[in-house]
């Protein structure tokens, strides 16, 4: 396990960089290989543009929060809108267009 920090993104890639070139060397394996971020997007273009001038192979993967994809959000508007139509309640315009404003609905016909 090694933390790096540096002034900036594109100097912690580059340490990265040299630290896992040396270790292909001696014989890693790159699947033996893990580089983690808080927040991927911040490092995307930099792993992309250091790693691939330097040969080393990588996947990013980066996971959406569950409340921020739009399927569970649109699941979540969905059933929003039948349980008020259930308890009978007033449903009020956002109720009623987020399952349609997030895509999943299409027009008849379509």
């Amino acid at each position: 396990l090694k933390i790096v920090e540096a002034p900036e993104r594109r100097r912690e890639v580059e340490y990265l960089a040299q630290d896992i070139r040396g270790k292909l060397a001696n014989g890693y394996d790159p699947s033996e290989i893990v580089v983690t971020a808080r927040n991927l997007d911040n490092y995307t273009t930099a792993i992309q543009d250091i790693f691939e001038s330097n040969g080393i192979p990588y996947h990013l993967e980066s996971k959406t929060p569950l409340a921020q994809a739009p399927s569970y959000r649109f699941l979540v508007a969905t059933f929003d809108l039948i349980q008020a139509a259930v308890d009978n309640e007033e449903i009020g315009y956002n109720t009623l267009v987020d399952p349609i404003r997030l895509g999943f609905c299409l027009p008849t016909g379509s």
